[in-house]
């Protein structure tokens, strides 16, 4: 095994050790991009909340099964929303939006579409 590899290998158990701290429940990291920000959608405007930081997607042993979450490196407060059938996911151009079950208000933005799906 590489270098590189190993220190691959160590960063992604590190990442599900400190995601477990939130959620003892979360058992794999399926995804995840370097760097995001969180902006909350307020009718006709978008609003930076100042939650910065890596984005992993997850897999639970319980439900709802599959969720993300954004490790704040800004500050103490963090993003964790599940994802379940009611909620609103689209893709657009090179964003993601996302409405945790149709709530207006709520959105949040994602980007590069391209590091999140691991491509």
């Amino acid at each position: 095994m590489s270098v590189s590899s190993k220190a691959d290998l160590v960063r992604s158990q590190l990442n599900l050790k400190n995601l477990r701290r939130h959620d003892p429940l979360i058992q794999e990291i399926m995804g995840s991009t370097p760097y995001v920000t969180v902006y909350y959608n307020m009718g006709a405007d978008w609003v930076k909340t100042g939650i910065e930081g890596p984005m992993f997607l997850f897999s639970r042993s319980s439900t709802p099964r599959y969720g993300f979450f954004v490790l704040n490196r800004q500050g103490l407060e963090y993003v964790q929303e599940f994802l379940t059938p009611e909620s609103d996911v689209k893709v657009e151009g090179d964003f993601i939006l996302y409405e945790p079950h149709g709530e207006a208000g709520q959105s949040l933005l994602f980007l590069p579409l391209s590091l999140v799906l691991g491509g």
